[in-house]
């Protein structure tokens, strides 16, 4: 994949896709959730099965981690690990995280430099450079000066 391609989450029954994940991991049946990721497939030119899959299954971990709802993201990441490969979910991650970075326009010290170490591993003309070259570094909150205090 040469640069990061959006899926668009509203082609889909978040509410169904949850429910065949969930069906899965106590069936084994992986069978309705691959249906579901075809759909995405289907809309999302230049995309595998692996990587939707690990989009999907890293969106509603993270969904479920904001909500407090412990039991499903584990779910959700565990069924991530056994069923796509370390790069598509090197790609879900990556896109994840920038996409929110962008989004906020912003991101602490620590996070920032960590993200542009991902990002300088990728090949020169990489979208994801691109957008990255919109966020922006902060000091984190103890780095930066008080007011009326000299920093030395």
């Amino acid at each position: 994949m040469s640069g990061l391609v959006p899926i668009t989450f509203e082609t889909i029954n978040a509410q169904e896709m949850i429910a065949a994940i969930e069906q899965a991991e106590r069936t084994g049946d992986m069978g309705p959730v691959w249906t579901l990721v075809e759909h995405l497939v289907a809309q999302s030119p230049g995309l595998t099965r692996d990587h939707v899959l690990a989009v999907v299954l890293f969106k509603h971990a993270m969904d479920a981690a904001e909500s407090g709802e412990d039991v499903a993201e584990r779910t959700f990441l565990q069924t991530m690990r056994e069923h796509c490969s370390r790069k598509a979910i090197d790609q879900a991650v990556l896109g994840t995280l920038l996409g929110s970075a962008a989004k906020q326009g912003w991101l602490g010290a620590t996070a920032y430099d960590e993200l542009a170490e991902r990002i300088n591993r990728l090949p020169a003309g990489h979208q994801a450079r691109a957008m990255f070259a919109l966020i922006h570094r902060r000091r984190e909150p103890g780095n930066q000066a008080r007011p009326g205090r000299s920093r030395r």
